[in-house]
Order: C-alpha cells, then structure tokens, then sequence
C-alpha cells in the first residue's frame, strides 16, 4: 500500500507520521521508553503473595432478610412464611381502608438465578424500598400520606376542621 511504511522492530504498517509515535511505544524496540514496566516490577517485588480475590462469602450484616411487606428483620429460614402472614395481615388491614385511602400492594422480588444462589443484598435493598411503599398510605380526600399505623386516627384537616364550642 503506498504511504505506509514498515516498523523496523515489529514489521507492522503505519504511517510516516504513525510511525515515528510507535517507534518510540514499539514492545520489540530495546530503547523503547516503558513507564509502565518501572511500575510493574516495584508493585511485583513488593507483594510476594497472591493478588487479592473476591471472596465468596457473605459481608458482614447480611445474615437477615427483609420482610418486603413491613420491612421487619428475619432469618433466611423464617423469612418465608413471614411474608405470608405478613401480606395476608396488610391485605385485611388495607381492605379495611380502602374507602378512604389508596394502598401500594408490596411487591416481591421474582429473578431468576443462574446458579440457584440468591444475592441478598440486592433483595433487602428492594424489600426496603416495598415495604416503605406498602406502609404509606394516601388519604383519597386530601392527598395526605399517612403510615398504615396511625390511619385509623387521620383526620382532613382541610376539609374537617376541627370543631371548637365557645360557652
């Protein structure tokens, strides 16, 4: 190909100018500048040992699962018939006030593993996220959000004001 001339040292093809940028960077030219090497052989003679790996295990902190419904801490083996018994109490509850307030329904987490290994990390950062939705309810008259537990005691202040007697 006209225009293209030859390394010296690797018998590749590059430009006039191309060529003169790779002589100086080329791995097989002996007086070849290598910033990197300088650094590689200070970080090899200073660890003898393997480098660093991830490991398997679990972090610490993460031996519990969050229940997605409310957000309460149980172990991996109580984890599932909580949250049965959980949604089944939020859905009595939630129907009970389903006249007044609009309810989120808590929704669980459903990925596929490749191995069969479950990342729980991953599920109790999303079982966090559900279970502040499920315990927030929305007043349908004033557009308030409410926590499930004080519900029953919610009053509208802009539309019910408070009553006063003056004797």
């Amino acid at each position: 190909m006209p225009g293209l001339v030859s390394c010296p040292h690797c018998d590749r093809l590059y430009s006039n100018h191309s060529l003169q940028l790779h002589i100086s960077k080329c791995k097989d030219n002996p007086n070849a500048v290598r910033r990197f090497s300088v650094v590689l052989k200070k970080s090899t003679n200073t660890k003898n040992s393997r480098p660093r790996t991830r490991s398997l295990s679990r972090p610490v902190g993460d031996e519990f699962r969050l229940c997605y419904v409310c957000g309460q801490r149980m172990d991996e083996k109580n984890i599932g018939s909580h949250e049965e018994k959980c949604l089944k109490a939020w859905s009595e509850a939630c129907d009970r006030l389903v006249a007044r307030f609009e309810s989120r329904p808590p929704m669980p987490l459903m990925i596929p593993s490749v191995d069969g290994t479950s990342d729980s990390r991953r599920l109790n950062e999303h079982a966090s996220v559900q279970a502040t939705k499920a315990q927030t309810l929305r007043c349908r008259r004033c557009s308030a959000k409410v926590p499930l537990s004080s519900a029953d005691q919610h009053r509208c202040t802009r539309f019910d004001p408070p009553v006063e007697y003056f004797f």
